[in-house]
C-alpha cells in the first residue's frame, strides 16, 4: 500500500497485485485505456486530430471516422469535465482517513474524485501515483505470470518504430529522402482506434465490461473461491491453475486414447 498525507488526512493507495481487488484492476486498465485513446483535454484532442490525418493519408477511412467520433466523445467528456485518469487514480483508493472506500460505482468514484480535490491533491502527484501504481503492479504480473503477460504487439509495435528511426536516421546521413510511408502505415495498423462510446454496436468498454463478468461467472462456477474480494495477484493465480488443470486433462485423454 502507498499512503500519502494531505492537510492531515492520510490518502491509502493500492500499488500492488498482491492486494489490489481484481475487478478494481479492471477498471483501472478500462479507465487508463479511455483516457489514452479519447481522453479529456486540448493535448487529447490535437492527438486524435493528428492520428486521424495519417489514417487518412494512407487511405485508412474506417480508422480515421472512428478516430474522429473519439474525438468527438473527447471533446465531451472536457465539456463535461469528465477525466477517465482521474477515475483510474479513484478506483485506486482504499481508504481516507481510515474509512475504507468499498464502492467504486461511477458516483461513488466521483465522491473520492472530489474528495481529492478538496483536499488540494495536485495533477502531478496524481499522475504520479497512477503512473507508478501502473507500473509496479503490471511488473509483478510480468513476473509471476510471464505466459499470460507476453507483450508481443508492444514488442512488434517498438520494432517498427525503430526501423523507422533508422531508415530516417541513413536519409539525414546519406543527405537523401527516404520513404517511411510502409512503416507509418504499418504502425498505424497495430495502432487502430476502438470504440469507447457504451451506445456503439463495437464498444470496447460494453465488452470489456460484459466480457469480464462472464469471464468471472466462468471462475466462480469452476472453483469455490469468491470473486468479489479476490485480489489481482490470487486471479491470476488461478487462472493459470485453471489452464494447467484443463491441459493436463485434455492430455490425460490423448494417453488414454492412444
Amino acid at each position: 500500500m502507498k499512503t500519502i498525507d494531505l492537510k492531515g488526512v492520510q490518502i491509502e493507495f493500492y500499488d500492488s497485485a498482491e492486494d489490489l481487488p481484481i475487478r478494481r484492476y479492471q477498471k483501472f486498465n478500462k479507465f487508463l485505456m479511455i483516457d489514452n485513446e479519447v481522453g479529456s483535454d486540448f493535448i487529447d484532442f490535437n492527438k486524435r486530430t493528428a492520428k486521424a490525418v495519417d489514417f487518412l493519408r494512407n487511405k485508412m477511412l474506417e480508422q480515421a471516422v472512428q478516430e474522429l467520433e473519439n474525438r468527438r466523445q473527447m471533446v465531451y467528456n472536457s465539456f463535461m469535465e469528465y477525466a477517465p485518469r482521474d477515475r483510474a487514480l479513484a478506483i485506486l483508493v482504499r481508504s481516507i482517513d481510515g474509512k475504507l472506500v468499498s464502492e467504486f460505482s461511477a458516483d461513488a468514484l466521483d465522491e473520492v474524485i472530489d474528495k481529492l480535490d478538496s483536499l488540494e491533491l495536485s495533477k502531478m502527484k496524481a499522475d504520479q501515483i497512477v503512473d507508478e501504481s501502473k507500473k509496479k503492479i503490471e511488473k509483478e504480473l510480468e513476473m509471476y505470470f510471464p505466459e499470460q503477460f507476453k507483450r508481443s504487439g508492444q514488442l512488434e509495435y517498438n520494432s517498427l518504430w525503430l526501423g523507422m528511426m533508422r531508415e530516417e536516421l541513413r536519409g539525414i546521413i546519406e543527405d537523401t529522402d527516404v520513404d517511411l510511408t510502409n512503416h507509418r502505415k504499418n504502425m498505424l495498423i497495430l495502432d487502430k482506434p476502438n470504440s469507447w462510446n457504451v451506445k456503439s454496436k463495437h464498444s470496447m468498454e460494453r465488452e470489456m465490461e460484459v466480457g469480464f463478468e462472464k469471464f468471472l461467472i466462468g471462475v466462480s462456477e469452476l472453483t469455490s473461491e469468491s470473486t468479489d474480494t479476490m485480489t489481482t495477484y490470487k486471479f491470476y493465480a488461478l487462472n493459470e491453475y485453471i489452464a494447467d488443470k484443463n491441459k493436463s486433462l485434455k492430455d490425460g485423454r490423448k494417453n488414454h486414447k492412444v
